[in-house]
């Protein structure tokens, strides 16, 4: 099956004057002026999270407390409204502020106000359900601080082509859950991109977009003026995917992790970040990055039980552990640092003892060189 090139896909924010979710121009990469540019922000978190489209079994684990949910969570609604409180309290918790980070919704009548926006951070989610992505655009702090790619689920199903629909063909079929990514506003969105793979029967894509970076740029030897107060930019491509799953996707992995690498490896721009749910389960999967041209940003080793992000809840009995959760990346022109993966809610669960997810989470943050 012939893979279709990538197509653009719309960006929202909310609107406080209208009260709705307003589609978003994509910014230009041209025609930054030097006050937008000093704006830009230095570096940036990078978080991924498999949401699971279907709910974990109820499990014997520790519990964080919710202010926002008063009766025991199930659906899939209430377990994305859980998990974006605890991500809020994570990112928060990664601000630099001098004196600590305890910083809380205040209530205003039916409302909570986030008072102090989040430092920058790109928040990529996979296996969103239409269920959970109303619950992502009903969430007060995403509303206030984050653009959200795509606007719709329904762009989640590729536009139907001669032959779709017939010959048990996948491309025909609506799709149930997909990828989203919300990025704060202090972080441009040009480009962004939709890649429905043709080598998939569970409608595994990967979402896309450039984004730049403000770095100080220092004067040259010798030169007089105030150039140590003047910025230049890195331009970033991120993307966040699912592969297919099973052990008999290794080869459709490896076709959808390769249309990945010849998107996003590109010479216009200083470099590239992929992050998602690698669906690693076979020894072929191990080096499947470096074979297509991308960097594992995990240091740890491949079989090291500390980096693992799948295996340990119930249900999953027989399953290997293992690391199914990456950051993979490409350097072109200019370097940077992907810093040390942290894996975030580990035994993370809901009042009713049900997990959040099947996967742990993991963050990381990139900052160019100057």
């Amino acid at each position: 099956m012939d893979q279709s090139p990538p197509h653009t896909v719309s960006t929202s924010r909310f609107s406080d004057v209208t009260g709705y979710w307003e589609y978003e121009r994509p910014h230009s990469p041209h025609g930054y002026d030097s006050q937008t540019i000093r704006s830009l922000p230095r570096n940036i978190l990078i978080v991924s999270y498999n949401v699971s489209a279907s709910p974990p079994p109820p499990a014997q684990s520790i519990t964080v407390p919710t202010s926002r949910l008063g009766t025991a969570p199930v659906s899939g609604f209430e377990r994305v409204t859980f998990l974006l409180d605890y991500l809020r309290s994570v990112i928060d918790a990664c601000r630099d502020t001098g004196g600590g980070s305890d910083i809380h919704g205040e209530p205003i009548g039916e409302r909570s106000f986030y008072p102090t926006p989040p430092p920058a951070n790109v928040i990529m989610l996979q296996e969103v359900t239409k269920e959970a992505f109303e619950a992502i655009l009903r969430d007060q702090w995403i509303k206030e601080y984050y653009q959200i790619v795509p606007s719709s689920p329904d762009e989640w199903t590729p536009e139907p082509t001669q032959g779709s629909y017939g010959g048990g063909s996948e491309r025909g079929r609506k799709a149930e859950y997909g990828n989203v990514i919300l990025a704060t506003r202090s972080l441009p969105v040009m480009r962004p991109r939709i890649i429905h793979f043709a080598d998939t029967t569970e409608q595994r894509m990967a979402i896309t977009f450039d984004t730049f970076l403000g770095i100080p740029r220092h004067p040259r030897p010798g030169h007089t003026t105030h150039q140590h107060e003047k910025r230049t930019t890195a331009r970033l491509r991120l993307a966040c995917t699912q592969l297919e799953s099973g052990q008999l996707g290794v080869f459709s992995r490896r076709h959808q992790l390769e249309t990945i690498s010849s998107e996003i490896i590109d010479n216009r721009i200083d470099g590239a970040v992929l992050v998602g749910d690698m669906n690693v389960a076979h020894f072929g999967d191990i080096g499947m990055p470096q074979l297509v041209g991308l960097s594992d940003a995990e240091t740890r080793a491949e079989n090291d039980p500390t980096s693992f992000t799948w295996g340990y809840h119930p249900g999953k009995s027989g399953k290997q552990p293992c690391r199914r959760d990456k950051i993979l990346y490409w350097q072109n022109r200019r370097r940077f640092w992907v810093n040390e993966i942290r894996t975030l809610g580990i035994g993370l669960k809901m009042r009713n003892g049900q997990y959040v997810t099947d996967h742990y989470g993991i963050i990381s943050s990139v900052e160019p060189l100057e």
